[in-house]
């Protein structure tokens, strides 16, 4: 079966507009809550204990000695994360300006921040 660009448009344009803070809340609400249910870990902290038991640091601390394999699903965790920003940052972006209040960009300028209207991240912060 193909689809036409337009039927494909329009069924990815919600991807495409911002999304209520609540959706992103309740999937992760939901996550936490099996993962609690599952006995399990959630988090990149546990992630980073996963690479250090399998970079070996079992034998200098306990804390490190586990079966790592068991965890693995850590480590899908935040190659997700990671693919799922590169994902959002190249093709679900736009590119119009950051519409920020003027009291805002004054409130910035006190800090020594200037807003020149590109981006999420003022520039001169890099």
């Amino acid at each position: 079966m193909y689809l036409s660009e337009t039927t494909m448009a329009t069924w990815l344009s919600p991807l495409f507009e911002p999304w209520h803070w609540f959706f992103s809340g309740l999937i992760i609400a939901l996550i936490m809550g099996s993962m609690l249910l599952l006995g399990k870990a959630f988090g990149v902290s546990s992630t980073m204990r996963t690479l250090c038991a399998i970079g070996g640091a079992g034998k200098v601390a306990s804390f490190f000695r586990f079966n790592w394999k068991d965890h693995v699903w850590n480590l899908v965790f935040v190659g997700g994360i990671v693919i799922g920003g590169f994902i959002s940052n190249q093709f679900l972006g736009t590119a119009e300006t950051l519409d920020l209040s003027k009291d805002t960009i004054s409130e910035l300028a006190a800090f020594g921040i200037s807003h020149e209207g590109q981006g999420l991240i003022p520039s001169s912060l890099f």
